[in-house]
C-alpha cells in the first residue's frame, strides 16, 4: 500500500510537468508581473547492505519531489515543496521571499536553516546518495524566519543571515526557546569558498537529555566551519560542528570531507565525477562514527540526468564494519 502511494504520486509528478527530459522546468503561469513554474526530482534505484549497515537491500526511492515556484515581479517570490519517497506526500518546504532592497531580501516559512555548507547544497546536486553526517547535528528545516543579504567586496561575493526559528519541530521532542541563527561567508571567482555558521539555542529552559532529541537540541549553541572549492575540473568539500559546551568544548563533534574529480564539460558533454569522502560523528566524545564512501557520478545532461553508483562502509562505535552500494539514477526536470 505504502509504494502504491508512492507509483501515484510519481505518476501526478511527471503529469505535473508535462516537459521531456531536457527540459529544466514547467511553466504553468506567466504574465508581466507574475511568472508560475513547477519542478521535480526524483531518485530511484537499489541497495545492496549486510546486515551491520543501517540500510535494507532492496528497492531504494531518494527522492520524489515536486515543487512549485513563483516569482512577482520587485516584490519577492514564492516556493512550496512536496516530497512523496515515504510513500505519502508531505511538505518540506513552504516559503516566501519579500525582496527590500536589491541586495537584502526577508524570508519567512517552513524551511531550510543556513547553518549547514553540505545541507544547503541543492538536492539535485548533492555528490552522494545522502547528505554528510554533519549535517545530523544542525537544524535542518524549521519554521522562521530571517534576513539574508548578498554584497560585493572587490571581486568575491558575501552572503549573510540572522535568523530565529522554533526548536525541535518536526524532527524531535518538543523543546524550549528558540534558535538564534547566523552565516556569513565569502566565495571568489577563481571556485573558493569559505563559511561562517552559528545557532544559539536561546532562552532554553531546562538542557534536555533525551537520547531521542537532535543533537542540536541537547546543545546550547554550536557553531559550522566549511570551506568549499569547485572548478571545472575538481570538486572539495571540508565542514566541521563543534559544540563549545561539550567538555572537551572545541573537539569537534562531527568532521566532513569530500574530494571529487570532473572527466568532461559538464555543461557539454557527457561527464564523469569519481569521488570518495570521509566524515565521523562524535555524539559522545569517547566513542565516535566513522563513514567511508566512493562512487561515480555520471552527468548525461549536467544535473538534470545523473546515474551513479557508491560504496559505503560504516565503522560503527562498537567497531562494528558494515558495507553497503548503492546503484542509483537521479532526474531533475
Amino acid at each position: 500500500m505504502k509504494y502504491g502511494r508512492l507509483y501515484v504520486s510519481l505518476i501526478v509528478i511527471f503529469m505535473s510537468l508535462g516537459i521531456t527530459g531536457a527540459a529544466t522546468a514547467a511553466t504553468v503561469e506567466e504574465t508581466e508581473e507574475l511568472a508560475i513554474e513547477f519542478r521535480g526530482i526524483l531518485e530511484v534505484g537499489a541497495v545492496g547492505a549486510d546486515e551491520t549497515h543501517p540500510q535494507v537491500t532492496g528497492p531504494r526511492i531518494g527522492m520524489a519531489r515536486l515543487a512549485g515556484r513563483g516569482v512577482y515581479e520587485d516584490l519577492g517570490r514564492f516556493f512550496v515543496q512536496y516530497d512523496a519517497s515515504s510513500g505519502d506526500a508531505r511538505l518540506l518546504d513552504v516559503l516566501g521571499v519579500l525582496e527590500l532592497t536589491d541586495w537584502l531580501n526577508l524570508r519567512l516559512g517552513y524551511f531550510k536553516t543556513p547553518i549547514s555548507t553540505d545541507y544547503n547544497i541543492s538536492a539535485s546536486q548533492k555528490p552522494f546518495p545522502g547528505r554528510a553526517l554533519v549535517a545530523d547535528l544542525t537544524p535542518r528545516r524549521a519554521a522562521g524566519g530571517e534576513l539574508a543579504a548578498e554584497l560585493p567586496l572587490g571581486e568575491a561575493t558575501t552572503a549573510f543571515h540572522l535568523g530565529i526559528f522554533q526548536p525541535g519541530f518536526p524532527d524531535a521532542p518538543p523543546a524550549s526557546g528558540d534558535l538564534y541563527t547566523a552565516r556569513a561567508e565569502i566565495t571568489w571567482p577563481m571556485g573558493l569558498g569559505l563559511h561562517l555558521g552559528y545557532v544559539d539555542h536561546f532562552d532554553q529552559i531546562e538542557v534536555v537529555d533525551d537520547e531521542d532529541a537532535a543533537f542540536y537540541v541537547e546543545q546550547p549553541r554550536l557553531i559550522d566551519l566549511a570551506a568549499t572549492y569547485s572548478d571545472d575540473d575538481w570538486f572539495g568539500h571540508i565542514e566541521t560542528v563543534i559544540a563549545p559546551h561539550r567538555d572537551p568544548g572545541f573537539v569537534p563533534a562531527g568532521v566532513y570531507v569530500a574530494v571529487g574529480h570532473r572527466i568532461g564539460n559538464l555543461e557539454e558533454e557527457t561527464t564523469f565525477e569519481p569521488i570518495v569522502g570521509y566524515d565521523f560523528i562524535a555524539l559522545d566524545t569517547d566513542f565516535p562514527f566513522h563513514r567511508i564512501r566512493a562512487g561515480m557520478n555520471a552527468y548525461l545532461l549536467d544535473y538534470r540526468v545523473v546515474p551513479n553508483i557508491h560504496y559505503e562502509m560504516n565503522i560503527g562505535a562498537d567497531s562494528s564494519v558494515g558495507h553497503a552500494v548503492f546503484g542509483l539514477l537521479r532526474i531533475a526536470m
